[in-house]
């Protein structure tokens, strides 16, 4: 997937906070990741696994932060936002009141997006809806 020229931005509120375009001609291959460092922690600038966003102190992970993957038309095509520690717990308690499981990451840990190749079944219902092409994207922490 061509991420050149895509943008990396952090709202926090509704209100965009910061930016971060990619070099043009970036490819990202499927099932590969790429990492965008603040300034802060003085990663290399390693492209096309690792970027270095000079402008970007530290990046924010408040529950009213969200980071936002868009296309460069603008169009938000993978989303970010941190859990807070006491929402996960009370997730938690939902969870064993519910007998459900879940994984829990802390906030502080690294932001990936990442290109999984997938597949989709289009049934007769699905096809009347309009399209949305966001399946092949989604947000993880990296370990």
């Amino acid at each position: 997937m061509a991420i050149g020229d895509h943008i990396l931005q952090q709202n926090v509120n509704g209100q965009t906070i910061s930016l971060y375009r990619f070099l043009p001609n970036i490819v990202m291959q499927a099932n590969s990741t790429v990492t965008v460092w603040a300034a802060a922690s003085e990663a290399k600038h390693q492209p096309p696994s690792d970027f270095l966003w000079k402008e970007q102190d530290k990046f924010r992970a408040s529950p009213d932060c969200i980071t936002i993957l868009c296309k460069p038309n603008g169009q938000a095509i993978a989303w970010y936002t941190p859990i807070h520690w006491k929402q996960a717990w009370e997730k938690l308690d939902a969870d064993v009141e519910f007998n459900r499981c879940s994984v829990v990451s802390p906030t502080f840990r690294k932001r990936v997006f990442q290109w999984t190749a997938s597949t989709a079944t289009i049934t007769k219902e699905k096809q009347d809806q309009p399209k949305k092409d966001i399946s092949n994207y989604q947000v993880e922490q990296a370990q």
